[in-house]
């Protein structure tokens, strides 16, 4: 507010209409944003001093439809199957929702008796979760998307988080942008880290999270029977599931540290498509729970929840195309200066709140800085793309258009297992090079670097001459893509002294407490290690995984020493 006094003072806004619309999307920016600041804040701190004794553990289904995702679905299989929640408490549902490419073939090859196909005709993911949930007899469900990975931990915290509440019936997860290589996916890996990740942490509070997300979530059996199933109403039958869920007065909770990675659009069309289904499907819902805004028996509900949802998919996009148009008019017929000034006080608060959603994030799992260098862009370039496809969602809404599913579309499926064979590698593009250099004793080293600039691997010992460190490179090329991954369990391991015939990787944790892994050779010799260590334990093997995927075929590269 004396950010706003301020800002009314310099430019004397109250006589001008322009600067006066900028000002009002400056105040409500400060009234969501910076009100959702001291709630995440609190809700954070509050989750990493919980301890939860669970005697008894819950029975757990994961259900995981599938329509079309040959490529995608053996990979999620594999990360649900490796979780770490009781065996004997836990199984998987997964349904062929009709699948006309090999999808069926990748599920019957991992078919068990913890992994039961189900195969029907195509009528839509809500059907396919319902068939699922008729066949079910457990406590809980936890629903994740086909395109998603889980971490290890992911279903034990889900549960965990339910138990420590008095009364949830659903937990949301935290969900993370599984690639980050493109510019495009970089932004949507900080937007769903502030944009999402926070309003979550704040609704939490009140019990009162708006999503379920398909990608990773978890209620209870009887709360779906409760509402009548899901619903094929709308294109967001999570969002529709979730507020029936709230208007029963049960409460939905977020667990930060159970984490889904999940595919994210490439291209702009993609982008396009995805939010389009997005955006109407949000409109759609809160048409069809609309006596939720005149019945105040909601409470919650009709007080928070409702008013911020259709500030943020009505006021707020056409505010935002107001002020676009306010800012080049401004350009064009007033003063340049004043429009950057407007424009540099709306990235500096962007910035600290992205800022602020960083550093809660990285105690969780480690993030990368690096991404806040796209905050301008959620200001300006991005955030204008979000109104129009927000705007253009609510015209066909309420023109009564018929709206479908739209696709957000992939690059190609991707292989699901994700190690390269090196018979077919010169087939994979590289996301990361060798870097060959003098270290400050001149001695030679390598270290494989990642396409974002991460060290992902590097050598632990140094070299007399360049030659030796390029032919060590050539020996983890040939071994280290089929090595093995052994978990040791002990705080400081020593290296193995029984003669360990084939070259494997070893996980640990070193005395600081952190996830490292190293390669070790045929005579037990360490060849390399992690650039860094992690603080959870799926950190470290998505990090060795992306070593096995590019080394390879990455190129060597010899920097020189101003390098």
């Amino acid at each position: 507010m004396f950010t706003a006094a301020g800002f009314v003072w310099y430019f004397d806004v109250a006589f001008s209409l322009v600067p006066g619309l900028i000002f009002l999307s400056l105040l409500l920016f400060i009234s969501i944003y910076w009100t959702v600041i001291p709630l995440a804040l609190y809700q954070h701190y509050g989750e990493q001093r919980r301890t939860v004794e669970i005697n008894e553990w819950p029975t757990v289904t994961a259900v995981i439809p599938a329509y079309n995702e040959e490529g995608y679905v053996g990979r999620c299989i594999d990360s649900v199957l490796a979780t770490n929640y009781l065996d004997e408490s836990f199984d998987i549902v997964v349904v062929d929702d009709g699948s006309t490419d090999g999808t069926l073939a990748e599920i019957r090859e991992r078919e068990s008796d913890r992994v039961r196909v189900i195969q029907k005709e195509n009528e839509g993911k809500h059907e396919a979760m319902n068939t699922a949930l008729s066949e079910i007899d457990s406590d809980l469900i936890v629903s994740v998307d086909a395109d998603s990975v889980v971490d290890a931990e992911a279903v034990k915290e889900l549960v965990t988080t339910y138990k420590w509440h008095n009364e949830p019936c659903a937990v949301a997860g935290n969900i993370k942008i599984m690639h980050r290589h493109s510019a495009l996916e970089r932004i949507q890996a900080l937007e769903y880290i502030v944009s999402i990740n926070m309003f979550r942490r704040a609704l939490d509070h009140l019990g009162i999270v708006n999503v379920v997300p398909g990608c990773l979530g978890l209620f209870e059996r009887e709360a779906v029977t409760a509402v009548g199933g899901f619903s094929g109403d709308t294109v967001t039958e999570d969002f529709d599931f979730t507020l029936s869920v709230l208007k029963q007065g049960r409460k939905v909770h977020y667990c930060s540290t159970a984490i889904s990675r999940t595919e994210a659009p490439q291209s702009l069309r993609g982008l396009y498509n995805q939010r389009l289904r997005w955006y109407r499907g949000t409109i759609q819902t809160l048409r069809k729970h609309k006596d939720i805004v005149m019945n105040t028996n909601y409470g919650p509900l009709h007080i928070v929840l409702m008013p911020y949802m259709w500030m943020s998919v009505g006021m707020a996009p056409i505010l935002g195309a107001i002020v676009s148009a306010a800012i080049i008019w401004t350009s064009l017929f007033g003063s340049v200066v004043q429009v950057l000034g407007l424009i540099a006080i709306f990235v500096i608060l962007e910035a600290l709140f992205a800022t602020t959603a960083m550093v809660i994030e990285d105690s969780i799992e480690k993030e990368d800085y690096r991404l806040l260098r796209y905050t301008p862009l959620m200001v300006i370039g991005y955030k204008q793309l979000q109104d129009f496809i927000m705007l253009r969602s609510l015209f066909d809404v309420v023109t009564g258009r018929r709206v479908s599913w739209t696709s957000a579309g992939r690059s190609g499926p991707r292989s699901t297992d994700s190690r390269p064979d090196p018979a077919t590698s010169q087939q994979h593009q590289s996301k990361a090079k060798v870097e060959v250099y003098r270290d400050k004793a001149s001695e030679w080293r390598w270290r494989l670097v990642h396409q974002n600039g991460n060290i992902i691997a590097r050598s632990l010992q140094s070299y007399p001459e360049r030659s030796d460190a390029k032919r060590d490179i050539g020996r983890i090329r040939e071994t280290c893509v089929e090595a093995s991954v052994k978990l040791l369990d002990e705080t400081t391991p020593e290296l193995p002294d029984d003669g360990t015939a084939q070259p494997h990787f070893e996980v640990y944790r070193d005395r600081s407490g952190e996830w490292r892994w190293r390669f070790v050779d045929e005579a037990g010799a360490i060849m390399a290690d992690s650039g860094e260590g992690y603080n959870r334990k799926e950190g470290v093997l998505n990090g060795l995984d992306s070593v096995q995927t590019n080394i390879f075929e990455a190129p060597t590269v010899r920097l020189e020493p101003s390098d």
